[in-house]
């Protein structure tokens, strides 16, 4: 379908293409340039790959994608930092020379900073999926080095520039736009709006074929018979899944019978593995390593259970609606956007507190029984962040033809 007017080129400045990078920060902006190509609108997308040597251009789906080298420094690197400034900025000024830019949309802060002052008067909007001080201070272990601390300064420089040079700041929850306008209220002033992110409810939903079948069609490490918890994080330490370890290990000192899969790659496997084998857990937990986007679906539809034991930073959890979708239950820590994004209604899945105690509480309870929920209802909750309702307001809020009111 073609708007009624065309409002010009939109380009998006991301950290890459999601079908090449998979990841919640690239899927958003990915899905959102797809959704505007399909109503007719004229879209450019620039971002990092590691699939290409130089600068490329080409179509997807009816989307301009421009792609350039992803740095290769160990990071933090001042390094990396200038060759994605530079390439972004060089492509997003061929691109309005072409065909003046807009409206731009930044999804990520290096390369929307870079392309901003080339595109003219484009009307510029930044989406703030996670504060790029925190994301980056989440990373960083024990004692700062002079360098860590540097790369901290830098940072901040880049994001406060980044909200001050925007019109529109928008924020996937209450919780990220609480850290963010308190860290910068000058910058933010009279800028920003809450808007959820979406779901593809029409990939994700139900299976159509028995749980147990769809556990014999995956294969190992699934089983059938066994009430099998699931989880898909990067392994990483905010992720939390080394409380989901320990609280494996409680539960199996209860003699419970039950099976955690732990999907997804990340510098803490090593360590997580061990902590899993020092506690006897070999037989309990597995994990199954990077899981192909073709199977993010059955994945879900083959657990009894997702986990979400996030420790921290959780700034809105795609994954948590995922789950929903497919009418899997999720027990989440009470952290960050996850009380926002389950819902009053499902308040009572939420671990009382952050601690691997709590979040075996509540496993022990699904076990037991004690804990349920409709797929129906799971799904409903699922249904109010669908993609294309929202994405239309994501649409409007971009070019200036809605209302904040009508979208707070």
């Amino acid at each position: 379908m073609r708007p009624a007017a065309d409002s010009g080129l939109v380009l998006v400045a991301a950290a890459a293409w999601h079908d090449e990078h998979p990841g919640g920060a690239n899927k958003l902006p990915t899905d959102f340039a797809r959704f505007l190509a399909r109503r007719g609108r004229r879209v450019a997308y620039l971002g990092a790959s590691s699939n290409v040597a130089s600068t490329s251009k080409d179509a997807v789906d009816g989307v301009e994608v421009w792609r350039y080298p992803s740095p290769r420094a160990t990071s933090p690197s001042v390094a990396n930092l200038q060759r994605h400034w530079r390439a972004a900025r060089a492509i997003a000024g061929d691109i309005h020379r072409e065909s003046p830019v807009a409206a731009l949309l930044g999804h990520a802060p290096l390369q929307y900073l870079a392309a901003a002052p080339v595109c003219g008067a484009a009307r510029r909007c930044y989406a703030v999926h996670s504060p790029f001080v925190e994301e980056l201070r989440q990373g960083m272990a024990g004692s700062l080095t002079l360098r860590q601390r540097a790369a901290l300064k830098a940072a901040a420089v880049v994001e406060r520039r980044v909200l001050a040079s925007s019109q529109i700041v928008h924020y996937d929850s209450a919780f990220t736009a609480h850290l963010v306008e308190a860290a910068y209220p000058g910058e933010t002033a009279g800028k920003g709006i809450v808007l959820a992110g979406w779901v593809d409810a029409t990939r994700f939903r139900p299976p159509a074929e028995a749980r147990a079948a769809v556990r014999r069609r995956l294969g190992r490490p699934w089983q059938p018979g066994t009430p099998t918890f699931f989880t898909l994080r990067r392994l990483v330490p905010r992720m939390g899944i080394d409380a989901l370890v320990e609280a494996a290990a409680l539960l199996a000192g209860r003699g419970l019978d039950f099976r955690v899969i732990v999907a997804g790659e990340g510098p803490c496997r090593a360590a997580l593995e061990a902590q899993a084998a020092s506690l006897s857990l070999g037989g309990r937990i597995a994990f199954a390593g990077r899981l192909a986007d073709a199977q993010l679906v059955d994945s879900f539809g083959a657990a009894d259970c997702f986990v979400l034991p996030t420790r921290a930073l959780e700034c809105f959890g795609l994954i948590v609606l995922e789950s929903l979708a497919c009418g899997v239950p999720v027990i989440g820590m009470p952290v960050g956007s996850i009380p926002e994004v389950m819902g009053q209604e499902l308040s009572s899945w939420l671990a009382a507190r952050n601690d691997a105690a709590s979040l075996a509480r509540r496993m022990e309870e699904f076990l037991a029984g004690a804990l349920t929920a409709e797929p129906a209802t799971l799904r409903a909750r699922a249904l109010e962040f669908s993609f294309e309702a929202v994405a239309a307001r994501h649409e409007a809020l971009l070019l200036g033809t809605l209302a904040r009111g009508a979208v707070a």
